[in-house]
């Protein structure tokens, strides 16, 4: 056995977050670590990194007794860990950022550029990625600072890789360079614990699988002998749990029609498309598609070269978000930390930030009809908190993206602008979003679906529109949903 984590306990300001878990990772192994948002698998996983300490409980690595003090202390024993928030210094090349801790130098103790181009030039060739190992950090994707920093797990010597949700942002040719990845360490005798909310990866990809729920071990079981549906159950503890609502008829009725939309920069060219009452649009396609760019422009965050917009047969153009907020549109970005949220500001405050006209008194917010609004939206949306002023920050992920579709609810938006709405939270908050999306579905609102999640698609919506290099190539009804990735 390579690691055994024996009774690990953890409490944060006396509530129990872990509760005597014990985990083993033999070696070679791929292990899947998953539970709902708040089962405690991101608190384990830090213990072991040496980003926390353990209240009770022994760790043995390699035989030996542990402790780390500091994520350091794990590295330099063989522990690493790719975060979901990877860190990097934005103003240095890729090249030096791989070797960060390791730069080559040349007798006067200058760094020996020649030699650090070239064998970081040698690590993407073996991975198969292309990548200007000159080119700053900061002009990178999410996708390309992921692929360094696999480039920079493939230079280190670490027995034991953690790896948080490590698919969630990349595109097919970075996933295929994971997944090379995951073989290669296996082969070596290196070891993968894998923390994901998508069970297909952990069925494709994992050795065994190990569930948490409420901070306690469940399930220790190989995937071999594991059904999606088992999974399901384990992780959630329901047996009645249904994933996808059924799809329903949509009205006849056009709330949104665009035209010709083109824009020069990200390139999107006439894109046309409808938008009928009562119906859910999915728009899908690989990373660089332009589905994003394509709601955003909708949205007025973009400004578009050509092309109209047309809402209950009328042309609108919005010149910022605002415009469109008051013709009742709703919009819940991708990244929701970074462009949704606002995480020092609590519950009440991020619901109704932007229906604040709604809820006015002459000059002064209507204290009363805030909460009372806030209430209803919270109970409407099964919100699970402490207090309406709590900080936004301290949520699950699957909370945090109710507050973003209900902040559209309170502003009585009329067509919701949907950017992957259910990335990166767990099968229970996916179907209580799933269902909220489908009554408002049925209450007549129009809502597009962008999604890079091919179930997501089949299972949610009507119909669907399939993108490419920002061009629309084609559009899937219903009954070809199940093999829309064929159009992609």
């Amino acid at each position: 056995m390579l690691l055994s984590m024996k009774n690990i306990s953890k409490s944060f300001f006396d509530i129990p977050v872990l509760k005597n878990v014990d985990f083993e990772l033999q070696e070679a192994e791929v292990h899947a670590l998953v539970g709902l948002n708040g089962a405690g698998k991101t608190t384990l996983m830090n213990i072991l990194a040496g980003i926390l300490a353990p209240d009770s409980g022994e760790i043995i690595f390699d035989l030996q007794p542990i402790r780390f003090r500091n994520p350091r202390e794990a590295l330099e024993k063989g522990i690493y860990t790719f975060h979901q928030a990877l860190s990097y210094l934005p103003d240095l090349s890729v090249a030096e950022n791989i070797f960060i801790d390791n730069l080559p130098r040349g007798r006067a103790g200058m760094i020996h550029y020649k030699k650090l181009y070239a064998q970081a030039e040698a690590l993407f060739q073996n991975m198969g990625y292309p990548m200007d190992i000159k080119a700053k950090m900061s002009t990178l994707s999410i996708s390309q600072v992921y692929m360094v920093a696999l480039a920079q797990a493939y230079a280190c010597n670490a027995r034991i890789f953690i790896m948080d949700e490590p698919m969630i942002n990349l595109a097919q040719q970075e996933k295929d360079c994971l997944v090379k990845f995951i073989q290669v360490m296996r082969q070596e005798g290196r070891s993968i614990i894998y923390i994901t909310h998508n069970i297909k990866e952990v069925l494709d990809l994992c050795d065994r699988v190990t569930v948490l729920r409420d901070g306690k071990r469940i399930a220790v079981c190989e995937t071999k002998a594991m059904t999606y549906e088992r999974m399901c159950y384990l992780i959630s503890g329901n047996h009645t749990l249904r994933l996808y609502p059924p799809v329903l008829a949509h009205g006849e009725k056009v709330l949104l029609e665009v035209s010709g939309l083109s824009v020069e920069e990200p390139r999107l060219s006439n894109i046309s498309f409808s938008l009928h009452e009562g119906e859910i649009l999915g728009i899908t396609g690989l990373t660089g598609s332009g589905r994003s760019a394509l709601i955003k422009t909708i949205y007025g965050e973009m400004e578009k070269k050509a092309g109209n917009v047309y809402l209950a047969g009328q042309r609108v153009v919005f010149k910022n978000s605002s415009d469109a907020l008051e013709h009742r549109f709703g919009f819940v970005s991708e990244n929701r930390m970074r462009e949704g949220l606002f995480l020092d500001m609590g519950i009440s405050a991020n619901l109704t930030i932007t229906a604040l006209k709604n809820i006015k008194k002459g000059i002064f917010i209507d204290l009363k009809q805030e909460t009372k609004d806030v209430i209803d939206q919270s109970i409407d949306l099964n919100l699970e908190f402490n207090s309406l002023n709590q900080e936004i920050r301290f949520l699950s992920g699957g909370n945090q993206q109710k507050v973003l579709v209900g902040r559209s609810l309170i502003s009585n938006a009329d067509i919701l602008l949907l950017d992957q709405p259910t990335k990166g939270i767990d099968i229970v908050s996916r179907s209580e979003i799933y269902v909220i999306i489908s009554e408002l579905a049925m209450s007549g609102k129009g809502i597009i679906l962008v999604s890079s999640d091919m179930d997501e698609i089949s299972g949610m919506c009507s119909r669907a529109l399939v993108m490419k290099d920002g061009v629309l190539v084609a559009e899937v009804q219903k009954e070809d949903l199940p093999h829309i990735q064929n159009y992609c």
